[in-house]
């Protein structure tokens, strides 16, 4: 079956190893669609939030001046208890997320931003 993600581009099925907020397994792109974790049948949003990760949604709503979307909260989430590699299509939010997170994190973490350039001939 054939999905759409927001801009209506095609959307591959994904599984993010050891990622799921509920229970600590693997997640799925479908599984953050419908917020609820296949394993345990709990809302994936329904966890309780620590005051740090509060903070870290108050700073980056302060800094970028919009809340967070849905996979940034979940890198955020993450991010805070271990290391991240935040791989999405682009457009998504990385760079944003990475940014406040290295500011928010100050020299705790590491920030690798990958990009290419286009040569051009002369």
């Amino acid at each position: 079956m054939e999905r759409r993600g927001y801009w209506g581009c095609l959307v591959a099925d994904g599984v993010f190893a050891g990622l799921c907020p509920a229970c600590g397994g693997d997640l799925t792109f479908a599984e953050v669609e419908s917020s609820t974790c296949k394993s345990t049948g709990g809302r994936l949003c329904s966890f309780g939030f620590d005051d740090e990760f509060e903070r870290v949604l108050g700073f980056f709503e302060a800094a970028v001046g919009a809340s967070p979307r849905v996979f940034q909260k979940l890198w955020g989430y993450v991010s805070l208890r271990r290391e991240l590699a935040a791989v999405a299509p682009t457009g998504m939010g990385k760079t944003s997320f990475s940014t406040v997170m290295a500011l928010f994190l100050g020299e705790e973490r590491l920030q690798i931003i990958p990009y290419s350039f286009r040569r051009r001939s002369l």
